[in-house]
């Protein structure tokens, strides 16, 4: 989801997937898929920025998601370490 601002200046969020097409006439308008046709006062370029960090969060989700069913809540996170790297006790005490 995506968060624009309608003319009025009311925020409203956007499923980025509904988006069809961008047009500037000169006010941005989003076509979506299930037809409707949003004028928003972000320019199509913020648009598609926020759409682009959207696919960005939305495509690491999945990793971490996994990450998480692999090694479990109890894992520990260490810091300047890759997510998921493991510890040994016997060789790094300030972990443990």
């Amino acid at each position: 989801m995506i968060a624009l601002t309608r003319f009025d200046g009311t925020v409203f969020y956007l499923n980025a997937d509904f988006i069809e097409y961008i047009e500037e006439t000169p006010d941005t308008v989003i076509s979506t898929i299930t037809h409707n046709k949003l004028r928003v006062r972000e320019s199509a370029e913020e648009v598609l920025q926020r759409v682009v960090a959207f696919r960005q969060r939305a495509a690491f989700q999945p990793a971490a998601i996994r990450a998480l069913l692999r090694w479990g809540s109890a894992h520990p996170v260490i810091p300047g370490q890759p997510f998921g790297a493991t510890i040994d006790p016997a060789v790094d005490e300030e972990h443990c």
